[in-house]
């Protein structure tokens, strides 16, 4: 992520606007969308591999793209940083995998504590945050 906001600065001079929208799904949930059990999205059944991939691109990938583009923007004149989250960040949903949930809610986390620390630069760290709507 580094090398790459900095080919961009190399060739326009700055960084204005970043936008980190990656994601990868963590699984099925603990509960079907008919609220069945599902044996296969409970936490026994979450593989470290699956754990440290979601982690890795849900939340590690945030970071990083965060800490890149910062770096760059306090040199500047600030700039905005917009990151995709999910309503999963702030919402239980059964259905939806363990390593998703705890991903994303940590990018939440994470982007509300870079507002806050990267305010002082002038530069504004958000989330959207989309959902999809289970039919029942």
């Amino acid at each position: 992520m580094r090398r790459a906001i900095d080919r961009v600065v190399d060739r326009f001079g700055c960084l204005d606007i970043v936008f980190g929208n990656a994601g990868i799904g963590g699984g099925a949930g603990f509960l079907g969308l008919d609220g069945s059990a599902n044996a296969g999205g409970e936490i026994g059944s979450v593989t470290d591999e699956l754990w440290d991939k979601v982690l890795a691109v849900n939340l590690s990938s945030v970071f990083a793209t965060i800490q890149s583009a910062a770096f760059h923007m306090k040199k500047g004149t600030g700039g905005r940083i917009i990151i995709t989250t999910s309503v999963a960040s702030f919402r239980n949903q059964t259905w939806v995998g363990t390593p998703y949930m705890a991903a994303k809610a940590g990018a939440a986390h994470l982007v509300r504590q870079m507002a806050l620390e990267l305010a002082r630069y002038n530069i504004t760290v958000n989330a959207i945050a989309p959902g999809a709507l289970p039919r029942w």
